[in-house]
């Protein structure tokens, strides 16, 4: 049996205070909440993040690589190779300090040569050691090569886009002189840019052989 104060009607209100659906609007009230407060520490937090974060246009990035580029006309890949590119590399093992591993590419007169150095080594020094080993190594190449340019790798410098240029019935020579005197002076009109010289393909070049006889008669001719 049940007392007179337990007897109460169980109505639609009753259902919804202690029922499914009340637990139902508990949960979704309280998704909402937290909803509010993670959108509300989001607006406070993003305007102080977004003040204090350092902002650069070339950040400086410690990219601890080394490039070197000879330039030395008149000699082919394989030739060029064997008598700059494979004794260069020997005196960099011998003379530059914490070496990870070399690259070298060589083209048609040119020859890109990339010291990676181990991580937190000092590119100062490497710079330092790599003009020493490169003046020291000049005078054991091939005559008239010329001082190499070294480059330290950086953000900056990295490369975003190559361009390879290619036609039916052009000789290397002709693609190499368009790339030079028509494509690159067009790309370096663009606000930002930085277009290095074009490499590969083969260099115009005017040989002049001189005749013996022609020269005998026309020293003969000139007036004394």
């Amino acid at each position: 049996m049940t007392s007179g104060s337990d007897r109460r009607p169980r109505g639609r209100a009753d259902r919804c205070r202690y029922g499914q659906p009340a637990q139902r609007d508990c949960n979704r009230l309280s998704d909402d909440f937290a909803d509010c407060a993670v959108g509300s520490w989001r607006q406070i937090a993003a305007p102080v993040v977004i003040l204090r974060t350092p902002t650069d246009i070339f950040p400086n990035i410690n990219i601890p690589v080394v490039s070197i580029g000879w330039t030395y006309t008149g000699l082919n890949p394989e030739e060029l190779e064997g008598r700059l590119t494979s004794p260069y590399e020997k005196a960099l093992t011998t003379l530059v300090d914490n070496i990870q591993h070399i690259e070298s590419t060589t083209y048609n007169g040119e020859a890109v040569v990339k010291v990676f150095l181990q991580p937190g080594a000092s590119l100062d020094t490497a710079n330092a050691q790599v003009t020493a080993a490169s003046q020291f190594m000049l005078r054991q190449l091939p005559p008239g090569t010329l001082p190499p340019q070294i480059i330290n790798f950086s953000a900056s410098s990295v490369p975003i886009l190559q361009l390879g240029i290619s036609g039916e019935g052009l000789s290397e020579a002709q693609l190499n002189d368009y790339a030079t005197n028509f494509i690159r002076t067009q790309l370096i009109t663009v606000p930002g840019v930085v277009v290095p010289s074009p490499y590969g393909g083969k260099q115009r070049q005017i040989s002049v052989n001189e005749s013996r006889t022609l020269a005998a008669i026309v020293a003969r001719a000139r007036p004394s």
